[in-house]
């Protein structure tokens, strides 16, 4: 026959055959044990085929097996012992053999640890963690096979020959993960390893939203993960070229920041390392970047020395920590503070030399920063007295306002200003429209404007004071918040959201826990005790952060998904 032969063995015999006659020896195709090394106890499969000689009567060591006339010699075996098996198949030409080698070792069940994360260790949503096990196996030898991961609903289930990546928190709750190994030989451990993962929703410390248009709000937890949601439009959540609008936070990257603002159609954060890095989009270049392309996700700034940063409506500022002052962005108003009122400015440019600049707000087209000795000064659009200088001719460089005043704090949105000094009196100046100076009065008109720093009312326990687009809220030292001016949307959260302005402070709710505020485009947020954020008013495109797109006159807590 022309086929080859796989045996071990021929032995043809002495049959005479006449000229011309053909041999028919059995061929072994396969003999052969599916595991060549098995534990004690267990057993494995050898399987055989066998052709050319239908009628051949075979026989397997240990063990015997014979085949009828006219099926195909095919059969299996299971065997725990070790040694060497032999296949022999005999016919009236001859015999032929083949041999397959088990080895049976004593094995033991591997033995799983988890070794990192800690058993008592809390985190919170958006944080990473890093899971790594121990298999121990038996002095057999073999290696660990497989590791199988069960994060309980954490993360999918994850089974590798190495330990798993790292899984990122998204949801809140308690989750048992289990480990378990399996050695080469199929054992498995006695006793998974696991673990309780505690997950908590994120400890905010500060919230902001954008003060002049509806877009993003965003905040920062205690521990520096920061979180955005609202309208995802030209990349201002910082999640990537496929971000859509969320409703409920997500948090941007994986770095920690120490401050951040967020802007018209922009977001920055400065990091620990001092670095500054922005995202989104503004054809007028408050990126900052030198360009005017759309960015989806953080981009640095050049340097390691930046300390804060303020967004304005079409333009960005900030302090870098040697006490300088650069802004970029459009500067039709002055409010680069440059000395000119043209030549928007793609990058980031000095706005003096001085090297005492504290803090900086960026508002529509006019920008305000404290400097140290608790000096203020502002500069810019000043159409409504906005910069407080007592007239409406606007600034191209900064000018002291309230030099007699020992300033604290200060925010600017468009057309409105206000601050708190060293005593705790709050003042505004400005616009009044809707009643946003907290002085009982309405002027719509620059005439009847305020161009002076004038206290609101006579309490002189105020915090900080926030101007939004329509109206002003503030927070005491007790903890109380306020608020004033219009209430259409039910910014003021009385929890009405009446077409009346309200044109004095007004307490919003009966809390006392108040420890961080933002006032924004017809809605306002702030951060209470144990690190809640919560917001209300307008919830356009779902910058109020509680899943919906409903306005509420009350505050609702911002929650990532539950």
């Amino acid at each position: 026959d022309a086929g080859s032969i796989d045996a071990g063995s021929i032995d043809a015999g002495s049959t005479m055959l006449p000229d011309g006659g053909v041999i028919a020896l059995a061929q072994i195709i396969n003999f052969a044990f599916d595991r060549a090394v098995i534990a004690t106890g267990d057993t494995a499969s050898l399987t055989w085929v066998v052709a050319q000689d239908p009628a051949a009567t075979c026989t397997v060591n240990p063990g015997n097996v014979s085949f009828s006339s006219g099926t195909a010699p095919t059969g299996s075996m299971q065997v725990g012992t070790s040694g060497t098996s032999t296949l022999s198949c005999a016919t009236a030409a001859g015999t032929v053999t083949s041999q397959a080698t088990l080895q049976v070792v004593n094995n033991t069940a591997p033995n799983a640890t988890i070794d990192t994360p800690a058993m008592s260790a809390t985190w919170e949503i958006g944080d990473t963690i890093t899971f790594t096990g121990t298999c121990t196996d038996d002095a057999a030898g073999s290696p660990t096979l497989e590791h199988a991961w069960d994060f309980g609903g954490l993360s999918p289930l994850f089974s590798f020959t190495e330990d798993p990546p790292p899984v990122t928190a998204t949801t809140a709750g308690t989750f048992t993960v289990t480990y378990h190994c399996t050695d080469a030989l199929g054992a498995p451990d006695l006793t998974p390893a696991t673990i309780t993962i505690t997950v908590v929703a994120p400890v905010f410390a500060s919230v902001k939203g954008v003060r002049s248009t509806i877009g993003q709000t965003c905040a920062l937890t205690a521990s520096g993960k920061l979180f955005c949601w609202g309208a995802s439009s030209f990349g201002v959540l910082g999640q990537g070229p496929t971000a859509v609008d969320t409703s409920r936070p997500k948090r941007v990257g994986p770095g920690l920041w120490t401050d951040f603002d967020v802007g018209t159609q922009l977001s920055c954060a400065v990091n620990a390392a001092h670095e500054l890095w922005c995202w989104g989009w503004r054809d007028v270049g408050s990126i900052g970047n030198g360009t005017t392309t759309l960015q989806n996700s953080p981009v640095q700034f050049p340097g390691s020395d930046w300390a804060s940063v303020s967004i304005g409506n079409d333009h960005a500022c900030a302090v870098k920590t040697s006490g300088a002052l650069h802004c970029w962005g459009r500067n039709d108003e002055g409010q680069l503070g440059l000395g000119t009122d043209t030549s928007t400015q793609l990058a980031f440019r000095p706005v003096d030399g001085d090297l005492d600049w504290v803090s900086v707000v960026a508002g529509d087209r006019v920008t305000c920063a404290l400097k140290t000795g608790n000096r203020l000064y502002c500069w810019g659009l000043n159409d409504y007295g906005q910069l407080g200088t007592g007239g409406v001719t606007p600034s191209r460089v900064p000018v002291e306002v309230g030099a007699a005043i020992d300033w604290a704090q200060v925010q600017t949105t468009s057309r409105t200003t206000c601050g708190v000094d060293l005593l705790g009196k709050a003042y505004c100046w400005g616009a009044d429209f809707f009643g946003q100076l907290g002085d009982g009065t309405v002027n719509n008109n620059v005439a009847g404007a305020t161009k002076v720093p004038t206290q609101v009312g006579g309490a002189t326990d105020w915090a900080t004071v926030h101007t939004g687009w329509s109206h002003t809220c503030g927070r005491k030292t007790n903890g109380t918040v306020w608020c004033w001016g219009s209430d259409t949307n039910g910014q003021l959260g009385d929890g009405t959201a009446s077409t009346a302005n309200t044109l004095v402070p007004a307490q919003v709710g009966g809390d006392a826990d108040w420890s961080q505020l933002s006032a924004n485009d017809n809605y306002t947020c702030g951060v209470r005790a144990g690190g809640h954020a919560w917001c209300w008013g307008l919830n356009l495109r779902g910058v109020l952060g509680n899943g919906t797109t409903t306005n509420s006159s009350t505050p609702v807590e911002a929650l990532p998904a539950p």
